[in-house]
This record gives structure tokens, C-alpha cells and sequence, in this order.
């Protein structure tokens, strides 16, 4: 299976290459910069463009072609404290911690019976469910990643090592 834009590896090269000329690998330098208006467009996490903005940074989100992707819990294999993390991911997915990290931060619940923020801030730059069927948001192909892995994160930490 083919990543979602079937890239080349010349073409994924290419790319991380121009990712480094032009992003950068510090997401503080880069609100930093969207803040202090040497950057006058970005790719990069919502959370660092909502911090920017409540600076007073002049950013709207544009969510055409957006990547979207998943953070997970997870339990480390053989815990002694099996019962206790798992308590502890179903209180956090849970309605009420979901429906409150929705209201703070400009990232999306993982429930989807749970309302987008009712801050207009934190809302524009919240990539809500509404907003993936809207625009069309790119999901991560994970059986790709799970088969590039090893070569995608030689490349990348060459292109963070400089």
C-alpha cells in the first residue's frame, strides 16, 4: 500500500529537505516567528497558531488538505499497574475530561458527542470532526507508516541532526 499522496522516496527526500528550509523543527520558534510577523504563512499544530493568535499574531487556519492525526494511550505490555492505567484511559476519554480538554485547547475531542469549545477562538482553530467531513481532512495511512517506519525515521532524524 502507498502513502496517502503516493510521494517516491525522491519526491518524500525532496520534500523533507524543503520541510527544513522553510519549517524549521522548533514549534516555539515558529509561534515566535508567526508572532513577531516573520512568517506570513505556516504549516504546523493548531495549538502553536492559537497561542500565537491570543499574542495578537494575525493567523486564521485554512484547513484545505489538512493532515489529520490521532495521539494514543497506551499501556506498556507486562505493567504491574494494568488495572490502574486502564482506569485511568477510560476516565480521560470519559464525556466530562473530553468535553473540558475541548474547552481549553484548540484540538478535537476524540468523542464525537462532545461539542466543539465554545470559546470562537479556540473553535476557528480546533480541527473538529465537522470541520474533517468539511474540508476533507488527510488521515494518516497506518499500515503505510507501518511499513515505511524504519526508513521514514532514518530520514527524519538526518534532517533534525542536520
Amino acid at each position: 500500500m502507498n502513502n496517502n499522496f503516493n510521494f517516491s522516496q525522491n519526491q518524500l527526500d525532496a520534500l523533507i529537505r524543503l520541510a527544513g528550509r522553510k519549517m524549521g523543527t522548533d514549534p516555539q520558534k515558529l509561534k515566535q516567528q508567526m508572532e513577531s510577523g516573520q512568517v506570513s504563512i505556516m504549516m504546523g499544530w493548531p495549538g502553536r497558531a492559537y497561542g500565537a493568535a491570543q499574542n495578537d499574531a494575525s493567523f486564521e487556519p485554512v484547513w484545505g488538505a489538512t493532515l489529520f492525526v490521532f495521539d494514543v494511550f497506551a499501556v506498556p505490555k507486562g505493567t504491574p499497574h494494568l488495572e490502574t492505567a486502564m482506569k485511568y484511559i477510560n476516565y480521560a476519554i470519559g464525556a466530562g475530561p473530553q468535553a473540558a480538554f475541548a474547552d481549553k485547547v484548540p484540538y478535537a475531542a476524540v468523542r464525537s458527542d462532545v461539542k466543539p469549545s465554545s470559546d470562537p477562538m479556540i473553535a476557528k482553530f480546533a480541527p473538529t470532526l465537522d470541520k474533517r467531513e468539511q474540508y476533507k481532512f488527510v488521515t494518516q495511512d497506518m499500515e503505510w507508516w507501518g511499513d515505511n517506519i524504519d526508513a521514514m525515521v532514518k530520514a527524519w532524524t538526518a534532517w533534525t541532526a542536520g
